[in-house]
């Protein structure tokens, strides 16, 4: 029998980590004196405490290394699919490397905040309950359109027709994960207050002649998020929350306004908000 210190000396495990196996049971001692509490280990056991110091250093858990040392004829198989996992795991972080750095020297690009003056603007949306964050827009697109058609041809049909391109802004709900996403138009005139479309909960309101703040993003262009890591947003849009905290504006309304190219589909969008009525 073998002392812990001589165990640890025949292994190359530390002291420390022979107690730390022990009390996760994955190499525990052959006998432990009652008194003292002094463990002894066996040498068969060596070849058992190399494979888990052999096995650790690879970076494998430890669920992992027990499964190894506790079935060994199944170690070429479990050491494959650890190099398989760990490969993938190494072209995740190489990607998000690639694009953290894109991200990182977009901050230092100069600001692509713009100002206008923005005119007088009826709107009409319609009010969805959506789980924030969206973490993925673009799923949801098909719903939102519908949304949009339905709206557009309730409006064309009371002759009051959108009179631009369409806009969204999301906000809080109720919950901390819960949020409201509104679908607007704006009209040439305000809603009739019996304004209904059946199935949509709708608001309406007015957006005052104003200064606006705003950053625009093209699907074509080189500072469009494609490169951008989906870890961050968009450098542009922390350009925007900047420029509004230097305004001073305490409770801002961010709208995202549709972009559209000659064809009327979308080509990007503008990302706005009201900086001081005129």
């Amino acid at each position: 029998m073998m002392t812990i210190g001589e165990f640890a000396q025949a292994s190359g495990l530390t002291i420390t980590a022979l107690r730390f196996y022990d009390e996760k049971g994955l190499l525990e001692p052959r006998a432990v004196d009652p008194d003292t509490g002094y463990r002894q280990y066996s040498g068969g056991q060596v070849r058992r405490a190399v494979m888990i110091k052999l096995l650790r250093e690879m970076g494998m858990p430890l669920s992992a290394v027990a499964e190894i040392v506790d079935d060994p004829d199944r170690a070429g198989e479990l050491l494959s699919r650890f190099r398989r996992d760990l490969q993938a795991e190494r072209a995740r972080q190489d990607a998000a490397i690639a694009s953290g750095l894109d991200t990182l020297a977009a901050f230092d690009r100069p600001s692509a905040v713009q100002t206008r003056e923005a005119p007088e603007q009826h709107w009409v949306g319609a009010v969805m309950t959506v789980t924030l964050p969206l973490a993925d827009p673009e799923s949801g697109a098909a719903e939102y359109n519908a949304v949009f058609g339905r709206l557009v041809q309730a409006l064309v049909d009371q002759g009051n027709p959108p009179t631009g391109e369409f806009w969204t802004t999301i906000r809080s709900g109720d919950t901390a994960t819960s949020g409201e996403l509104v679908l607007c138009w704006p009209v040439h005139a305000p809603a009739d207050p019996d304004f209904a479309v059946e199935g949509l909960r709708l608001e309406r309101g007015t957006l005052p002649a104003r200064t606006e703040a705003y950053v625009r993003l093209t699907f074509d262009s080189p500072d469009y998020p494609q490169g951008i890591s989906d870890a961050a947003p968009h450098p542009a849009f922390l350009d925007l929350l900047e420029r509004i905290e230097e305004s001073g504006v305490e409770s801002a309304v961010i709208r995202q306004v549709g972009l559209p190219g000659e064809d009327g589909l979308p080509i990007g969008i503008d990302i706005a908000v009201t900086l001081a009525p005129r």
